[in-house]
Parts: structure tokens; C-alpha cells; sequence
């Protein structure tokens, strides 16, 4: 409903939708886990309070994310930095194991010239991230390399190796993105005029990424 008032220009009605919808699915989860903490007030310390945990609203499932992002991106275009900002934040707080979002913050506050906020943002999605995604680190250290921090970027890109890599899987689930972490490691060390190190990273990437998966393009 908002995207369709947003198309035909009526952005105060669309960002109505935007925050009406919002506000209600707020409560709404709000008041099932004031019900949920008197359900387990009420069983006290007994077994079955350890038999029947507290659901987790916060699932990754959870498709409202989205709405959050798609309103983010709408103040962004028709808003104010205030009004982006406050999207951003409740939904960064709705979604407290989720790293894309503060990852979309913090670029839209590099945007913004506001380094030390985005560095906060972006070092937000690394930690939310920790072994399962190579992005936020990538991007962080993208964001580092265009001012010029390549020391700073390279510890960036070091961690985000060092976590995927001790993943289950060891950061193998996302390949592509993996090498494209590599590959922008070895750019950050050709930089730093290590060519030994740039190669042998450049050769990581493109180990990984064979041709016709996602990432064959470096």
C-alpha cells in the first residue's frame, strides 16, 4: 500500500502507512512478551519453565525486516536525516540478531560525511554478522579504503577472514562472497605495497569462486 501511494506522489499518506503499520506490528509484539514474561513469572524456577522457553519474536524469519528497510529507503528519498535515522533505529532494535540493517545505516551515513558514526554502524554489522556473512566486513573495509585507511582496513579484512573461517562450514557457504573479500584484501595490500601478499590473496579469491557461481566476476 505505501509503495502505491509513493507512486502516485502522495508521500504523506505513504509514510502514514509506513508508520501506522509499523506502530501496530511494535505493539503487538510488545504485548506478547509482556504475556510471555507473565507466563513465566507464573511457572517460577520449576522444570517446565525450562520445558517451554520464551518464544524469540526476533526471528530471522521474520518478514517485517523488510518493511523496516523499505521504510528506511523511503525516508532516505522523501525524508530527513531525522526521519531516516528514527527508521533505521527501531528497526535495528526489532532486529537485534540481524546485520543488514545496521549495515544499510551505516552506508547511508557514510553518505553523509558522518565517519565516526558510520564506523560505529558498520563495526554493529561485523559483530551481528560474526561467521555467517562476509559483507559487513568487505563494505567496512571498502568504507576504511575510500579514506584512505588501508592499515585500518586490512585488520577489517583480516577479522572477516578469521571469523568466516571458523564457521561450521569454514565461510564455504557463501563463496562468492568470501572471495570477493579476498579480493578486496588484495587490493588493500597492493595499496600497501605488499605485492606478495596481494597475489597470494588474489589467488585465494579466485580459488573459490569458480566459473558460472556468484562472485565470478572478480
Amino acid at each position: 500500500m505505501a509503495h502505491l501511494e509513493e507512486s502516485e506522489g502522495l508521500i504523506e499518506e505513504a509514510r502514514e502507512v509506513y508508520v501506522e503499520g509499523i506502530t501496530r506490528y511494535e505493539r503487538r509484539l510488545a504485548s506478547r512478551r509482556v504475556f510471555q514474561q507473565g507466563q513465566k513469572n507464573q511457572l517460577g524456577s520449576s522444570s517446565l519453565q525450562d520445558s517451554k522457553p520464551v518464544l524469540n519474536h526476533f526471528r530471522s524469519g521474520d518478514r517485517w525486516i523488510n518493511v523496516y528497510k523499505s521504510w528506511a529507503r523511503f525516508e532516505e528519498k522523501h525524508g530527513s536525516y531525522r526521519t531516516a535515522n528514527e527508521a533505521f533505529n527501531r528497526g535495528t532494535i526489532m532486529f537485534p540478531r540481524d546485520w543488514s540493517l545496521p549495515l544499510q545505516w551505516a552506508q547511508f551515513q557514510a553518505r553523509r560525511k558522518l565517519k565516526g558514526r558510520a564506523r560505529s554502524l558498520f563495526a554493529l554489522a561485523c559483530d551481528r554478522a560474526g561467521s555467517s556473512h562476509a559483507d559487513p566486513y568487505r563494505l567496512f573495509a571498502e568504507f576504511e579504503m575510500s579514506q584512505k585507511n588501508y592499515s585500518r582496513a586490512r585488520s577489517i579484512l583480516f577479522l572477516g577472514a578469521q571469523s568466516l573461517s571458523g564457521s561450521s562450514d569454514g565461510g564455504l557457504g557463501n563463496r562468492g562472497d568470501l572471495a570477493r573479500l579476498y579480493y578486496t584484501w588484495a587490493v588493500c595490500e597492493w595499496h600497501l605495497g605488499d605485492m606478495i601478499r596481494a597475489e597470494v590473496l588474489f589467488d585465494h579469491a579466485l580459488r573459490l569462486t569458480d566459473a558460472g557461481e556468484n562472485g565470478s566476476e572478480i
